[in-house]
């Protein structure tokens, strides 16, 4: 569902958003804007936060396993932007521009506004957990709550319903393309 431009492949949808023009610079209170938002190539270094003296004590096992965890927090962090800019870039301009039937916008974004909450919880989490410490301790407590009992079977089932008609929203969008130029140019313009 990320893949709205025409330039990139229908058949892989892109999963980040290296730059995105007009990207707001400043965030009004209530819009929703987290620090998170900003776009970061790559992950941030958490050996900068952590003490040299408790640094040097870590053993090679452990910085690595640190290492898979800070990738884990900033593809999550990722994750959320990219779920925040369809929402707020393409989805919520969309339904106010009236190019689209309500159908067909959810075709596009089912439940996204429900996958953004579940997934914005879970970045909440792992930033909690950050500010705790820089060298993290244990994350099967965030795993389980995201992923355990019914909160798992709930996310599974959102992540599901956002994933199952992709192909056919993806062709819906090519194939509107070519045949509205207003829409063609909405999404040229919010690219």
């Amino acid at each position: 569902n990320s893949s709205l431009s025409s330039s990139r492949s229908s058949e892989s949808p892109s999963t980040s958003l290296d730059a995105v023009s007009g990207f707001p610079t400043t965030h009004p209170a209530g819009s929703g804007w987290d620090s998170d938002m900003e776009i970061e190539v790559d992950p941030s270094d958490w050996q900068s936060s952590v003490p040299e003296d408790e640094l040097a004590n870590l053993s090679a096992h452990e910085r690595k396993r640190q290492n898979v965890i800070n990738e884990l927090f900033h593809t999550e962090r990722s994750h959320v932007r990219n779920l925040w800019v369809l929402e707020n870039l393409f989805k919520k301009p969309l339904q106010s521009s009236k190019l689209l039937k309500n159908e067909e916008i959810n075709l596009i974004f089912p439940n996204l506004s429900d996958l953004l909450e579940i997934h914005s919880q879970l970045n909440t989490t792992m930033k909690s957990k950050r500010k705790e410490s820089p060298v993290i301790k244990d994350i099967g407590d965030i795993l389980l709550s995201m992923f355990d009992g019914s909160v798992g079977e709930n996310f599974q089932a959102c992540a599901a319903a956002f994933c199952e008609r992709q192909q056919l929203a993806l062709e819906f969008i090519k194939e509107r393309r070519k045949k509205e130029s207003r829409f063609d140019s909405f999404l040229s313009e919010h690219e």
